[in-house]
């Protein structure tokens, strides 16, 4: 029987599920087997929690390697997830994928990291945001709501953290801003991070 492991796409949570044959209109029909809790239909959790096709992405075949770029789309669903508790949370994804049983492939990944100041109407006041693309999958990160650069680092270099020490997927870093004024915000120890700045985007 064809078992997957299935992650959401806003969390990063895992699912395990087994195939459960096709549905009248030849769908595929899956049934989820998490441990402690209950056994229900991959559709009647969906429903459940308001989530639709595109929220529920695969991360491998049971038995399978990710890839090192799933990884990273992985871990970018769980620090968009848990903002406020990020470097747990991503410590928590990684230890639950050894207890699965899980291994992962460590390819070189291009990481290139655009990041836009704009004007917070609610707040009255400029904040940041970042997108993370990992070259094949688009965009993987996407969070706001920072109002100075070093919050926002602080969140961008745990996550690259994760990667390259944590999981020992080895990264190229490209940072790319809408502003040139930029460069005032970040310190020193922030544009170490990257081995290419391009403020002209």
């Amino acid at each position: 029987m064809k078992k997957v492991i299935l992650f959401e796409n806003y969390d990063g949570r895992l699912h395990r599920c087994i195939f459960a044959g096709l549905d009248n209109n030849n769908r595929p029909q899956w049934v989820k087997v998490d441990q402690g809790e209950e056994m229900m239909s991959l559709q009647d959790y969906m429903e459940a929690n308001c989530l639709k096709g595109e929220d529920m992405r695969v991360l491998c075949v049971e038995g399978e390697t990710l890839e090192s770029a799933t990884m990273a789309q992985l871990l970018g669903a769980v620090l968009q997830g848990y903002p406020c508790v990020y470097i747990k949370a991503l410590a928590d994804a990684i230890k639950n994928l050894r207890n699965m049983g899980i291994g992962w492939k460590q390819d070189k990944l291009q990481m290139f990291i655009s990041v836009y100041k704009y004007y917070d109407d609610v707040n009255q006041k400029d904040a940041f945001r970042f997108c993370i693309d990992c070259n094949r999958f688009g965009d993987i990160v996407e969070m706001d709501n920072f109002f100075n650069m070093k919050e926002l680092m602080d969140v961008v270099r745990s996550y690259f953290e994760a990667l390259e020490k944590w999981c020992g997927i080895d990264l190229s870093k490209v940072l790319w801003s809408n502003s040139v004024n930029l460069d005032r915000e970040l310190d020193s120890e922030d544009k170490k991070l990257f081995d290419l700045i391009d403020y002209r985007r």
